[in-house]
Parts: C-alpha cells; structure tokens; sequence
C-alpha cells in the first residue's frame, strides 16, 4: 500500500494491518543550484589546488571549466597565475621527466605530458635533454630485473620479450635495439642476470 503526501512518499509493510511501520521514506527535492564563481572565489579555488600538487596551465583551465567559471574569469586566474610565476609548463615539464626518467622512456614521458595539456614544443625540448644513452642505462637497468624471468622462456622467444617489456615502458625502438644488440640472453646458470657488454 503506497501513500503520498506532498513531496514525500511512504511505503507501508505488508502486514501494516498487525503492526503498522514504514520501511521506506524518500523526500524528492531539487538540488540547490551552486552561486556563481566570481573571481575572487575561483583564485582562491585554483590557490588551494597549487597547494596540493603542482598543475600545467591546460589541467588549471579544466578545473574551472568544470566548475563552470566565466570563460572571462578564467583568462584573468591563469594569466595572474603566469604573472605571479606560480604555474610554468616548462618548470612542470623538466621536473616530471626527472621524477620518472629512472622508470620510462621517452615515448611514454611524452605521451604522459601531452595528456597533461603541455604544449609540443616544451615536451620536445625538455626530451631532448633525455638523450639515447641515457635511456639505454635506464633500459638495461630495467632490463636486468627482468631478465631472470626472460631467460626462463624458449631461446627463440627471449629477443622477442625483452623487446616488448622495453617497449611497453615507452623506451624507442633505436634504444631497445642499441640495449638488446650487447645483451646476453642466454641462461647462465652461475650468474643468470649477466649482461655483458
């Protein structure tokens, strides 16, 4: 038995005739719709996410874009933001590659930062500075806890997965090879991560 009074709606048990209770109350109501965010309220919003993490320029405007902020509003936050030096793509860019260059090569850093909003040209001067020897230390060292496991498979097998454990890590393909071509992957049994050059 179901009743309704105004917004309310109240569902009866079955055997309400014994001992009447309710088992369900709903209340439909509408969702007060948030004030405006002037400028003020929205520096102070993009204030308190610097506080927490370090944000590109492009991942601020999606911020305040999903709070609905003027378009007008954001233009003023993010160029006060530059003024103040308290957001820098290139700065943002340089320290993400440092924090991940031990554990990723350049193809996934650069799809890492063109998600993150970064502009081209900053990604590609930022990696050239990640140059190929640098990313075949880091290859190898990678490599080398892994390759127990690799030595595990078929002989025929071994080239193949170390190749796509290096790639699936966003390492190139000249770096993979370059790493690869000096590698032994042939099981040793005295020393089974030997990698001699």
């Amino acid at each position: 038995v179901l009743g309704t009074l105004d917004s309310v709606l109240l569902c009866w048990s079955a055997d309400m005739l014994k001992r009447p209770s309710i088992v369900y109350l709903a209340v439909n109501y509408t969702k007060r719709k948030s004030k405006p965010y002037t400028l003020e309220r929205a520096w102070n919003y993009v204030l308190w996410l610097l506080s927490r993490q370090a944000y590109t320029k492009a991942q601020i405007k999606e911020k305040l874009v999903k709070k609905e902020v003027a378009e007008g509003i954001i233009t003023q936050v993010l160029t006060k933001l530059e003024d103040y030096r308290m957001i820098n793509d290139s700065l943002y860019a340089e320290q993400y590659v440092q924090s991940r260059q031990k554990r990723k090569g350049r193809i996934a850093l650069k799809r890492e930062l063109q998600l993150k909003g970064v502009e081209e040209k900053v990604i590609t001067e930022t990696l050239s500075e990640l140059g190929d020897e640098k990313q075949q230390e880091t290859a190898l060292e990678l490599l080398k806890k892994q390759l127990p496991k690799i030595q595990k498979e078929d002989q025929r097998k071994r080239y193949g997965k170390a190749y796509t454990f290096l790639a699936r890590r966003g390492f190139t393909s000249d770096v993979i090879r370059g790493v690869l071509e000096n590698v032994k992957l042939e099981e040793d049994e005295e020393n089974a991560e030997d990698l001699r050059f």
